[in-house]
């Protein structure tokens, strides 16, 4: 449960953790296993970070012409990129001249996103610009591309020239796999405020059942065409815009499902499916920039987890709240506006403004919508349950303005806390460019939102015909959400079990009462057993 839980905030961590200014090293010795290594950005105002030099833009130089072509040559003097210092570019040298010939042949018949001296650049930074650990990398890297070689060829065939937009269309087995591992990929102009490409994953959708069931070699495909798409997108991104580029890692972590967890066979065979996928991080440096954790649950406490970062890297993480949305969103390297109205239509699909069931696993909707200045924007917000039940929602809506460089927030209205039987209407006109965000986040074991979201000052009621039947059929929850409160209460038991344990490990080192913990998990036990409510 731990390990899959954390799995997401494990990748974002190694994705940053060598991120620091300078060339010197951070930690004593290589980091093995990580999935991603990143560098400084140097957010500086140096010149040398915020411009291509004339030879290296892609319209006026030859060497950039495909992103695909293969040249037998050393890269000429003007591919040496301006986000490169002085010193990177002099390590970039001797990194060439540290392969074998055979070494560097190779290396300058791969496509130009890998033997670019950016790629090269990327390994070092990944090193602490230790030489020798980055000739070591990069060697791994190209007999990873030879034992993968067919693969590679197959993933690369259908690229077209210069592509910069990541397109899951391209990944090979995705269809089979987004459904068990469904994400949403922006480019730039929709990912992060500071203009990098968002890849996000709903942790409270994800169903290790089906994914446990996936073959083993299509996983691993599919991940390591996520990795080149992605390596050929950041590098045509990083010539046309003249800095280096990163991708975002942010995770909704709205109603995750530890319930599944209770299935050992399932999580012990997803772990050992994503063993070979993880390490394939290791092979393709410095593409994480930042990572953003939003819908974060409030009961558990970020402030703890924050004490784990190192001081220098937690500007590169951002933990918003559930219903704390403009704390992901109002910062430089934060959720540019445009990725909410994208994310409310990925996870609302085709049930927008209509009845959406919530429950323990979907336990907030969210609707969006882009305005012009002076636009209006009506809403109306209804609740309905089973019978005998009484929940109730609480409803915010926010504009974000598009604002640059950073957005901000106002609220459109009162936060209301919704009853039954009595509908939230209102209006809101816009004073600037943005978007109006909102969210029904349920007080409750269960029950039924219709939240209408839509441009104009008249929204229409929705009539007793549209409700939905709360018959015996229908208590299951709707497409997004899973889960009862049996189960919730089973995934609160493993918790603590997983507690108890960590206690009685450490009570034999410091030499506590371990009876006393003993006596503690037979009562856990019999709890379990006899269905009580856990306190």
């Amino acid at each position: 449960t731990t390990m899959f839980f954390l799995h997401s905030l494990e990748v974002i961590m190694d994705g940053i953790r060598s991120r620091a200014a300078g060339p010197r090293p951070l930690v004593p010795g290589p980091r093995k296993g990580s999935l991603f290594c990143c560098a400084s950005r140097r957010r500086s105002t140096d010149a040398a970070f915020s411009r291509l030099p004339p030879g290296c833009h892609p319209a006026s130089t030859s060497s950039s012409s495909s992103s695909f072509s293969s040249s037998s040559s050393s890269p000429s003097p003007q591919q040496h990129h301006a986000a490169l210092s002085a010193l990177e570019r002099n390590l970039v040298v001797k990194l060439r001249e540290g392969l074998t010939p055979a070494e560097q042949v190779q290396l300058a018949s791969e496509p130009e996103d890998i033997h670019h001296d950016v790629m090269l650049c990327r390994f070092l930074r990944m090193c602490s610009h230790s030489v020798p650990r980055a000739v070591k990398a990069l060697r791994g890297h190209l007999q990873h591309r030879s034992r993968n070689r067919e693969v590679i060829a197959r993933i690369r065939a259908p690229l077209p020239e210069g592509l910069v937009d990541f397109d899951e269309s391209y990944l090979l087995w995705n269809s089979e796999i987004s459904v068990a591992f469904p994400m949403l990929q922006l480019p730039a102009r929709m990912g992060t405020n500071d203009g990098m490409p968002i890849s996000c994953i709903p942790l409270g959708v994800l169903d290790l059942h089906v994914l446990s069931k996936l073959d083993s070699q299509h996983l691993f495909e599919w991940f390591l065409s996520g990795c080149e798409v992605r390596s050929v997108c950041l590098h045509n991104q990083c010539l046309r815009e003249g800095r280096i580029t990163k991708v975002c890692e942010a995770r909704d972590c709205s109603g995750i499902n530890l319930s599944q967890m209770l299935a050992p066979l399932s999580l012990v065979k997803v772990m050992s499916k994503m063993g070979p996928m993880m390490k394939l991080g290791q092979f393709y440096p410095d593409l994480v920039g930042s990572g953003i954790m939003f819908n974060w649950p409030p009961r558990l406490r970020v402030d703890l987890l924050l004490k784990l970062v190192p001081e220098q890297y937690q500007n590169l993480m951002i933990f918003a709240n559930r219903g704390n949305i403009e704390k992901a969103v109002c910062s430089a390297n934060g959720l540019h506006p445009d990725f909410l109205v994208r994310w409310a239509e990925f996870m609302t699909g085709d049930m927008h403004n209509k009845w959406q069931n919530m429950d323990g696993r979907n336990l907030m909707i969210s609707r969006a919508v882009r305005v012009t200045a002076g636009a209006c924007v009506s809403w109306n917000v209804q609740l309905d349950a089973p019978p005998r039940q009484h929940p109730s929602a609480l409803v915010t809506v926010q504009f974000f303005s598009s604002a640059q460089p950073m957005p901000t927030s106002i609220p459109c209205c009162r936060d209301e806390l919704l009853s039954l039987g009595r509908p939230f209407c209102g209006t809101f006109e816009a004073h600037a460019e943005g978007v109006v965000w909102l969210t029904a986040e349920l007080q409750g074991s269960s029950a039924a939102v219709l939240a209408m979201l839509t441009l104009g000052s008249d929204l229409k009621v929705a009539s007793s015909a549209q409700r939905p039947s709360w018959s015996s059929d229908t208590h299951a929850p709707g497409p997004l959400a899973g889960g009862s409160g049996r189960c919730r209460w089973r995934s609160s038991y493993v918790i603590a079990f997983l507690l108890l344990a960590v206690l009685m490990a450490f009570s034999r080192r410091s030499g506590g009462s371990e009876l006393q913990l003993r006596e503690s998990l037979r009562q856990l036990s019999d709890a379990a057993a006899s269905g009580k409510q856990l306190r």
